[in-house]
């Protein structure tokens, strides 16, 4: 793979406050699940940890103002979630996996026996869905009509996209895999790129990486490894050519628009916060803006489509398993 570095530039001297649009409370201490309908007017959020598993419910919430439109009690918190192209979710818990209406989040179906564990990625695709785990060298495939699973062995740190109708899986040490919806054959080995600690496929197929060692394992403990300034884009079908663009700014995780025109990474502050967005146009890679939520929130989620961000905080007091969500704006207007 052929590598052309380049620099960002405009990131200002250091972030602006972000626009607060509204704010809730979600049951759960930690580890919420966020999920943004590309094209509807909601957000999905689950309950988090603390939560009885009997009480845990995922939450619609409107996008406008927040409020709760509907929700559904799945007996654990989705780890992972995707929508097919009819329209209805999946959603995978740590051993199940759901079909639930866009709308209502009502069940339609469910899957219980021989799914794969704690997915981490839920791509589908032919009539499939296909699963990954971070933490395991495996990709999944779970025929959506017989409940048939196969797994086909790859690396470590596998994450799972859809492009350009096939699956594309990328290892945390940069190779990156093709195979067929519904994995009937094994994956072959395509390209490789640096190493990685997140990736995104936008609405064209280009593939983005974020550029830098995911984890760290040791014999006696495995730590995510220190965060990078250091964007890759792979727009060429054939991944023969990177981008490697330096954003000025250190981040692991981030987003692409679907029509690939803007990037949003979730910057880390020198302590470890993941508490502001930085924007860029993919175009020249000027940065539109950078935005700081507010004290004491940590990213969690962010949107180039709705120019949108998330965030939580912990609600004050003992004893109190809840945390406050916010919404902001990632432009100055809001």
């Amino acid at each position: 793979m052929n590598i052309v570095e380049r620099a960002a530039s405009g990131l200002p001297s250091r972030p602006a406050e972000a626009s607060v649009l509204w704010r809730t409370v979600i049951p759960g201490a930690r580890a919420h699940g966020l999920w943004i309908d590309p094209d509807g007017d909601r957000v999905l959020v689950s309950d988090g940890w603390g939560v009885a598993f009997s009480a845990l419910r995922l939450r619609a919430l409107s996008l406008e103002d927040g409020r709760e439109l509907t929700s559904v009690r799945l007996g654990n918190a989705p780890r992972t979630m995707a929508l097919e192209t009819q329209g209805a979710w999946l959603a995978a818990t740590d051993t199940k996996l759901f079909r639930l209406d866009r709308k209502s989040l009502k069940v339609t179906t469910k899957w219980t026996t021989r799914v794969p564990r704690y997915s981490d990625d839920l791509v589908v695709g032919g009539g499939y869905a296909h699963t990954a785990n971070h933490a395991a060298p495996a990709l999944h495939s779970i025929d959506l009509e017989t409940g048939a699973v196969k797994r086909r062995l790859l690396e470590n740190d596998v994450r799972v996209h859809a492009s350009r109708g096939r699956l594309i899986a990328i290892c945390g040490d940069g190779g990156v895999w093709s195979a067929d919806f519904g994995l009937a054959t094994a994956p072959k080995r395509i390209a490789q790129a640096p190493p990685v600690c997140a990736t995104a496929t936008d609405g064209h197929g280009g593939l983005w990486l974020s550029l830098g060692q995911g984890l760290v394992r040791e014999p006696s403990k495995v730590f995510r490894a220190e965060p990078t300034p250091w964007l890759g884009v792979v727009a060429d079908a054939a991944f023969n050519d990177l981008l490697s663009v330096d954003l000025g700014a250190l981040f692991w995780d981030f987003a692409v628009s679907s029509d690939a025109r803007r990037i949003s990474v979730i910057t880390v502050a020198p302590r470890g916060e993941k508490n502001a967005v930085a924007s860029f146009r993919t175009s020249n890679y000027d940065c539109e803006g950078w935005l700081r939520a507010p004290a004491g929130f940590e990213v969690q989620r962010v949107s180039p489509d709705r120019k949108l961000g998330f965030a939580t905080k912990p609600l004050d007091g003992e004893d109190v398993s809840a945390v406050e969500l916010i919404c902001f704006g990632l432009s100055r207007a809001g």
